[in-house]
């Protein structure tokens, strides 16, 4: 147990240094942004809708390190996700166009 709080550690200031080094503008909507994609609403209340704007992968993790979801998208699919998800912080990552952006989204 103490492995994976130390991952999700680990994993939480990683994630936090590369977030303030990507990138991301978030609007008055209550989405995200990014450099290829939008997540939209954030936060949400039981899901939240990813709109990629090119071909990629997104892996999401929660506040302790653990994967949630992992797959791999295409260009203008919509993709809605969270609703079986428990209230809280969720790690985003994204590759597409040969860059990796990062966010964070919660779940109220």
């Amino acid at each position: 147990m103490k492995k994976g709080i130390y991952l999700g550690l680990l994993f939480s200031l990683i994630f936090t240094a590369n977030t303030f080094a990507q990138e991301q503008v978030s609007n008055t909507a209550g989405s995200s942004k990014l450099s290829f994609s939008t997540i939209s609403p954030n936060p949400f209340q039981s899901q939240f809708t990813f709109r990629p704007e090119a071909d990629g992968k997104i892996v999401i993790f929660n506040s302790d390190g653990y994967r949630v979801q992992e797959f791999y998208f295409k260009k203008d699919q919509v993709i809605e996700l969270g609703n079986d998800w428990p209230k809280g912080l969720y790690h985003v990552k994204i590759f597409g166009l040969g860059r990796t952006d990062f966010t964070k989204i919660r779940k109220d």
